[in-house]
């Protein structure tokens, strides 16, 4: 295949002495847009979480971690539905039972995940971490967690050094660290900075989460021995001293505005209840396109499918926003259907707090579409002249690889739905399901028409020359091909 390739490009630059004089701009270009398609593959969040963080120390060294966690309140609203049959919200009150419901079906499953705390002792992580004393409150805020991270780490006369951040590596889950404390010991000498941390960068190492870093010894004189833990007294600042980079002030903002947003569709849906037919209906389904709207400009495998097909493929603009909004529509109504399925036949609680298991299903047909793109482009290498597909033919091609991808459940859109259900406007709910999906299918469309673009420029440049075009167009679609191939090995794998 190889040899191949370089026979080509050596026959094509004998018959065009020109022809690589700017082929590496071209390249440049192509590399361009196949990047863009790559930072946008991973998850996207739908959760939200306001996380406080307080380190404790007693009278021996580092106790451990206490954390306070505020959800999202259409999310809370979720789990007590899901999880707290007898909660009361005139009254914002939870029995010992359902605080106990909430525990094992909402909270234990994250020990696999060590909880999203990330703490490294002396440059090294520290794995199957446990929670104490773990307390869920209903709050107008909010359905808060209240649990401790034991970490006991005894102080010496030598520096100990620990570094700390809460954060979900899948990104379902966005962690925003509001606020530090840490507590003060009479026998120890603690210092501190809070920073983003590049030790702990994720997503694909673009993502740097605030975290605390901290260093204590024992001081040379110690006072009188206890086993006093202390009351917390400093507050750390959140200012960091480095910048967070372009693409997570995008990444951050897009979160922002997600949260926002779901944070005024949950008032809506609650004055639905109180007045159907008043102006809080139109503008949950108003909100709710606005919400896919934002909700797809984030990370998220569809613009990844889109974008890379459309460079694999040729197509017209007609197509793009065929496709994206077919997949976008695909994906929330499976959203819808993930969840009357769970909760209707099974009589299961629905619950998004990481990545889905079913997720893989979508990275192994990612594989799947890209080997059968990869494999048409190579047997188009064969061919002296393109010739173009017949138009029935690339609309099967596709709606197949559109449906495919789109049938991966959305949870945003599910979360949405499981709220309506909650709150008794099921009918509302699948309306605004539909909005979301045609909000989503405008920002996928956006990414479409950029790289049926990049493909039309880039071919166009060359169509003075038959090799040229043919050239460029089999290196596009094989690349678009291996782009979507690598992608879902990668997120298979990972």
């Amino acid at each position: 295949m190889v040899d191949l390739i370089i026979f080509m490009c050596d026959y094509w630059n004998n018959c065009n002495p020109g022809f690589f004089n700017n082929l590496m701009k071209r390249l440049i270009l192509i590399i361009f847009v196949l990047l863009s398609c790559s930072v946008i593959l991973h998850a996207h969040p739908h959760v939200f979480v306001d996380c406080s963080l307080t380190v404790i120390f007693d009278q021996h060294g580092l106790a451990g971690f206490h954390n306070h966690w505020v959800m999202d309140r259409m999310f809370s609203g979720n789990m007590l539905s899901s999880f707290a049959p007898g909660y009361n919200p005139d009254q914002l009150t939870l029995t010992p039972s359902d605080i106990k419901s909430i525990k094992k079906g909402a909270f234990d499953s994250l020990a696999k995940h060590n909880y999203f705390q990330h703490i490294h002792i002396q440059n090294k992580a520290i794995k199957n971490l446990i929670a104490q004393d773990f307390n869920a409150k209903p709050t107008t805020q909010g359905l808060v967690y209240d649990f401790f991270i034991p970490c006991y780490l005894k102080s010496k006369h030598n520096l100990s050094t620990v570094k700390m951040s809460v954060y979900d590596e899948s990104f379902y889950t966005s962690i925003q660290i509001s606020s530090f404390m840490i507590s003060e010991s009479d026998n120890l000498s603690i210092s501190h900075t809070v920073d983003y941390m590049n030790s702990f960068a994720y997503y694909m190492g673009q993502i740097k989460p605030k975290g605390v870093t901290i260093q204590f010894r024992k001081l040379l004189s110690s006072p009188q021995k206890t086993n006093k833990v202390n009351t917390p007294k400093k507050s750390l600042e959140i200012g960091p001293s480095q910048t967070n980079g372009w693409w997570q002030e995008i990444v951050i903002q897009i979160n922002q505005w997600q949260a926002a947003l779901k944070d005024i569709m949950t008032d809506f849906g609650d004055n639905i209840q109180k007045d159907f037919w008043g102006t809080s209906l139109f503008m949950f389904i108003i909100f709710s396109f606005l919400y896919g709207v934002v909700h797809a400009l984030g990370p998220g495998h569809g613009k990844s499918i889109v974008s890379s097909y459309f460079i694999a493929r040729p197509g017209s603009y007609s197509l793009g926003i065929l496709m994206a909004f077919v997949l976008s529509i695909t994906h929330a109504i499976s959203g819808a259907i993930f969840v009357l399925v769970m909760k209707i036949i099974f009589e299961s609680p629905v619950l998004f707090t990481t990545a889905l298991p079913v997720e893989r299903v979508s990275y192994a047909l990612l594989i799947v579409i890209g080997c059968f793109l990869f494999i048409h482009a190579i047997l188009e290498i064969r061919k002296k002249d393109i010739e173009p597909e017949p138009t029935h033919n690339n609309m099967k091609q596709l709606l197949f690889v559109a449906f495919t991808t789109g049938m991966i459940p959305c949870p945003g859109a599910a979360i949405i739905l499981i709220f309506t259900l909650s709150t008794n406007i099921v009918i509302v709910g699948f309306i605004a399901l539909f909005a979301m999906g045609i909000g989503m299918g405008l920002t996928t469309s956006m990414f479409a028409f950029i790289a049926i673009l990049s493909r039309n420029t880039i071919t166009k440049m060359n169509k003075t020359s038959q090799w040229r075009y043919h050239f460029f167009h089999c290196l596009l679609s094989i690349m678009g091909a291996i782009a979507i191939t690598i992608f879902g090995l990668m997120m298979f794998f990972s």
